[in-house]
């Protein structure tokens, strides 16, 4: 049984051991992909610069800002085909060992390679989900990393990829809070009791204002109430006065008609008078 537990342990630390060195070799090939295209760059350059010699200024100024254009170009391509290669080679290892992303980490911190290791870290985080929280884990440390050329980067990629992954947002959430919680805790008490009193001068703030607004809405609804109130009241006297208009024209109807019938009666007793003096006469 030990020798068989012994065997293993060798055979881990041997698979170990072929996984760094096939990240190292990875790593390294990349690297001699971006050393072969700056030296390519450096060539365009000189070459420019000798051609300027035997060419007028105008043309010299002309042909060497095309000839580092295009070399700069050039070795930003392979640079970055560098890191791809990288990528690809480690996302598609049948396994990724703690000793792996312990090399990747390093990789992260090390401010000439950072936008690497960081590369690699997001393809294994998108494209191999059983080792995603490991490598996630990776990039939120870097997160807090001392030196800002670490951290930026890393932060960048979180906020602008990793945090747009559904099944990656709790945790860099809850990253997040872990985090603010423990700079609190650091913060001098002195330091803590002031920004406790902002908070709560910030709530204070916040409940005027949401006291503020609901009064504003009382007050509109008590506005439109009276409106409301006033139009009705305005239509009520409209239709009074419309009934008193109407009031008087029938008086007005009815006073002709009394003044008509008034003379009619006069003037019917009128004729019956002159018919009784005919006859007694």
């Amino acid at each position: 049984d030990d020798g068989g537990g012994g065997g293993g342990d060798v055979g881990v630390g041997v698979g170990s051991g072929v996984m760094k060195r096939a990240v190292v070799a990875g790593a390294k090939a990349a690297e001699e992909e971006k050393v072969t295209a700056l030296s390519a760059a450096a060539a365009a350059a000189t070459a420019a610069a000798a051609a300027s010699v035997a060419t007028p200024a105008s043309a010299t100024a002309a042909g060497v800002t095309a000839a580092v254009a295009k070399a700069a170009a050039a070795a930003a391509a392979a640079v970055a085909g560098g890191d791809v290669a990288l990528s690809q080679f480690v996302v598609e290892l049948p396994q990724l060992t703690e000793r792996t992303f312990d090399i990747l980490e390093v990789m992260c911190t090390s401010v000439f390679r950072t936008a690497t290791g960081l590369t690699v870290l997001r393809d294994i985080i998108k494209m191999r989900p059983a080792d995603a929280a490991t490598a996630l884990q990776v990039v939120l440390r870097c997160c807090t990393y001392g030196d800002d050329g670490v951290l930026s980067p890393a932060i960048k990629l979180v906020i602008q990829q990793l945090h747009q992954l559904p099944s990656q947002q709790p945790v860099i959430e809850q990253f997040a809070i872990d985090t603010l919680k423990d700079v609190l805790k650091e913060v001098p008490k002195s330091d803590n009791d002031e920004i406790q009193k902002i908070m709560e001068n910030e709530r204070d703030l916040q409940s005027a204002a949401a006291a503020a607004v609901k009064n504003v809405s009382a007050a509109k609804q008590k506005a439109t109430a009276l409106k409301a109130n006033a139009e009705l009241k305005t239509d009520t006297a409209s239709h009074a006065t419309q009934l008193a208009q109407q009031a008087a024209a029938a008086a007005t109807s009815a006073a002709v008609a009394a003044k008509k019938v008034k003379a009619k009666a006069a003037a019917t007793a009128a004729a019956t008078t002159t018919t009784t003096t005919t006859t007694t006469t």
